[in-house]
């Protein structure tokens, strides 16, 4: 029988589902917080990789021999359920900013890149808030930086971009999870209706320079999407969650299914 990341994915689900259930269960007490904190504490310690981490990155980084696709499946699995948690998973995510542990690895186009822990919580905690990002059409490099804690200043973590969200997190947390996406859509909103061609940078060395046409079409439509999902969380009230289908996501490295584009 062969499965394809769909069907692979499913019934991988459904086994991480039961192992957390097991885990966080009360023959568990002694060693799991119970409850919703000790839940996501464990879908984060999930996504420290039991493979060895590559030991570099770039063209020349090669996985191990002995990297394994079932383990890594664990590290993607509980990457797609920490997006699914909501702001509920903010204190615990923003808690492990510098969590230095090996995640996982990706295919780029500079070669196989490394991802720490910290890294991946930041990256769910901005795509739980950013979440009109998987229908954001391409138009400048730049749009990937207009966020509403864009230059916030804060002091949690090493990273500038850590510390600005772990701030803005922490004036904001009396806020729906709604509401702080619609800040987030109109920061990029913003940047949607004032950039121009002449501005705009390409996302990597390797795009090619969008016409004009097509820039103006894509911003159109991105403004559009933007403006329409704003409504629609104004009216429901209900925040906006998706799966993880970025591009470090998407061509993770060593999963039981195939994700390098070379290939």
């Amino acid at each position: 029988m062969r499965f394809n990341e769909t069907s692979l994915t499913r019934l991988l689900t459904l086994v991480f589902a039961a192992c957390v259930w097991l885990a966080t269960g009360p023959a568990a007490a002694d060693d799991f917080e119970l409850g919703q904190k000790g839940r996501i504490n464990y879908l984060i310690d999930a996504m420290a990789s039991k493979n060895p981490k590559p030991d570099r990155s770039g063209p020349s980084a090669r996985l191990s021999k002995d990297y394994d696709p079932q383990a890594q499946a664990v590290v993607y699995l509980a990457i797609q359920q920490l997006s699914q948690e909501g702001s509920t998973a903010f204190d615990s995510l923003v808690a492990h900013f510098d969590d230095e542990r090996y995640s996982y690895s990706y295919h780029s186009p500079n070669g196989i890149m490394n991802v720490t822990v910290g890294a991946a919580c930041r990256s769910i905690m901005a795509h739980i808030l950013l979440c009109y990002e998987p229908s954001l059409l391409n138009v400048a490099g730049q749009q990937g930086g207009a966020t509403p804690w864009r230059d916030y200043n804060g002091e949690k973590a090493k990273d500038r971009s850590s510390r600005s969200l772990a701030k803005w997190w922490d004036d904001h947390r009396d806020e729906s999870l709604s509401k702080l996406q619609i800040r987030g859509i109109d920061a990029q909103l913003a940047f949607q209706q004032s950039v121009t061609l002449e501005d705009a940078r390409p996302f990597n060395p390797y795009s090619r320079k969008i016409t004009k046409e097509v820039f103006e079409q894509r911003r159109v439509e991105n403004i559009k999407m933007l403006k329409e999902l704003r409504a629609s969380l104004e009216r429901e009230q209900q925040p906006r969650l998706t799966k993880r289908d970025d591009f470090s996501l998407r061509y993770m490295a060593g999963l039981p299914w195939p994700s390098d584009p070379n290939k």
